[in-house]
């Protein structure tokens, strides 16, 4: 599903199927796009004219460094028509040379189409180009360091559009995101076994497919109001004379200063960043490590006795092996290469090691 405003102000709507995006199509002055959407999705959406500024819209040219800002306008590739069969080239950077004397991490590996990534599957790259070819975008897509094959569009990309959204683009996590709470324990506080605490947290917390609370917490709703950097999400961004829509499915915002959570699986650490501010990337990041296998591949290829060996001494949900191996540490990328791939993006300010993981 596409939405976007007609130039009366009003919307149209397109639903259809992503493999039939072959462009914008033009009746009777109306404009109706193809695109990603599987079943009709209800929406609400505000009125207003193209020209409006919602009060939680932001202006990149605010939240990035002078260096990151100079390379959008130099390298920047915006309104180009994309070539509708580009060929996969991940050897190509075409970028400028940034003031601190090296070229930006994130490379063209198609005519619109920047990628992080130093590990991608064809299909995951050929979903973004796939993206790519979309009229209404308003630049590259952009490939976070986790990207892969995902439903519809991939997961951990950015779309950045002019004047429509595209529901379906956020996936099924819509609002997902991270959150960390600073406690006054040291190591040398825990106890010999995290076992008692693991246990009390599986009764309080609902986990897995259809679990959750009747009702929303106070403390919960405060962190929905309060949360700005969810990794399944749009919201309306400003680049100098240029307002967008900028949806991230598997991505977070990392403006300049934004403090954000990336973590490895459930069996590697996570970090604590902060952002650089980058526009090339519509000022995001990974939102994690990134899957390597499919759930189904993990599940073929993996077992419950390498995933108890890989969890080491921490306190997990070990009676429950059988069912998590999707969640295989060996199942994702490595989480330190996918830092290592976004050193442009984000600056790592804090190094967290799991003792304890819960997973439904």
């Amino acid at each position: 599903m596409i939405i976007r405003r007609t130039q009366s102000g009003d919307f149209d709507i397109g639903i259809g199927s992503l493999d039939q995006a072959s462009g914008l199509r033009e009746q009777h002055g109306t404009k109706t796009v193809r695109c990603c959407s599987r079943s009709p999705i209800p929406i609400a959406v505000p009125s207003g004219r193209e020209t409006d500024r919602p009060s939680n819209s932001v202006d990149i040219a605010d939240h990035v460094s002078n260096d990151h800002l100079l390379e959008y306008q130099q390298g920047k590739t915006m309104k180009t028509k994309p070539n509708l069969t580009p060929a996969l080239n991940t050897n190509t950077n075409t970028d400028t040379t940034t003031a601190h004397g090296h070229a930006p991490v994130g490379r063209l590996v198609a005519p619109n189409v920047r990628s992080w990534a130093s590990e991608i599957d064809d299909g995951a790259l050929r979903q973004a180009i796939a993206s790519s070819k979309l009229p209404i975008l308003a630049g590259p897509v952009a490939l976070m360091p986790d990207a892969h094959l995902g439903y519809g569009v991939t997961v951990g990309s950015v779309l950045a559009t002019d004047g429509a959204i595209i529901p379906s683009a956020v996936g099924v996590d819509v609002g997902c995101g991270m959150l960390a709470g600073l406690t006054t324990l040291t190591a040398s506080d825990l106890p010999d076994s995290l076992e008692p605490l693991l246990h009390s947290i599986s009764r309080s917390v609902p986990a897995g497919m259809g679990q959750g609370h009747r009702e929303s917490t106070i403390s919960a709703n405060g962190w929905f109001a309060a949360n700005g950097m969810p990794d399944h999400f749009t919201d309306r961004q400003r680049i100098n004379t240029l307002t967008v829509w900028v949806t991230r499915k598997g991505a977070i915002r990392a403006f300049k200063g934004d403090l954000g959570i990336i973590p490895g699986s459930m069996g590697t650490d996570t970090y604590v960043v902060e952002g650089l501010g980058n526009p090339l990337s519509w000022c995001s990041c990974s939102h994690g490590a990134g899957r390597r296998m499919s759930r189904t591949q993990a599940k073929k290829q993996l077992t419950a006795a390498s995933l108890t060996k890989a969890m080491g001494t921490r306190a997990w949900l070990v009676k429950d092996a059988a069912k998590l191996v999707d969640e295989h540490p060996a199942a994702y990328k490595s989480i330190e290469a996918v830092m290592a791939d976004q050193v442009d993006l984000v600056r790592p300010k804090h190094r967290l090691t799991a003792v304890l993981n819960y997973k439904g």
